[in-house]
């Protein structure tokens, strides 16, 4: 059985040029994403609830402002189609309690005379991605 190397040399020198710089390339780029890493679209959406809250949204807290963003930030994702399990490992959480954050978002919306204050917010958070698609930046299509 014949390793990769030997396969490699066993190439015409032209073909073997073509694969280093291709690799070479590769390799190059890879570099310039780990220094400069793209924003998740769990990471731009976060930004824009934190913008529309005027706070950080700690990932731990309980407070209940910040569970609604949260729920809100899952919820749109969710509308996004991402599954419950991507959401999870972007937002670092168990992907039970991405259901549950939808869940809580959904009664909201379906009943949102009980829940004004949390269906302003939700309706200034999505003129803020209005505005982000408008405004033509490459984050609004990053991992859509």
């Amino acid at each position: 059985m014949m390793t990769l190397q030997d396969r490699c040399l066993g190439l015409p020198y032209l073909e073997r040029l073509n694969l280093c710089s291709a690799l070479q390339e590769s390799i190059l780029q890879e570099r310039m994403e780990r220094r400069h890493p793209r924003p998740s679209r769990c990471g731009v959406l976060t930004a824009l609830m934190e913008e529309t809250i005027g706070e950080t949204i700690p990932s731990k807290s309980r407070e209940t402002r910040f569970v609604w963003a949260r729920a809100m930030v899952v919820y749109q994702l969710r509308q996004e189609g991402f599954t419950l399990m991507e959401i999870g490992r972007m937002m670092g959480m168990h992907h039970s309690s991405v259901f549950h954050l939808e869940g809580k978002m959904k009664d909201a919306l379906m009943y949102s005379f009980a829940y004004r204050d949390v269906i302003d917010i939700w309706k200034q958070f999505q003129n803020r991605i209005q505005d982000d698609i408008q405004r033509g930046t490459t984050q609004d299509l990053i991992c859509v």
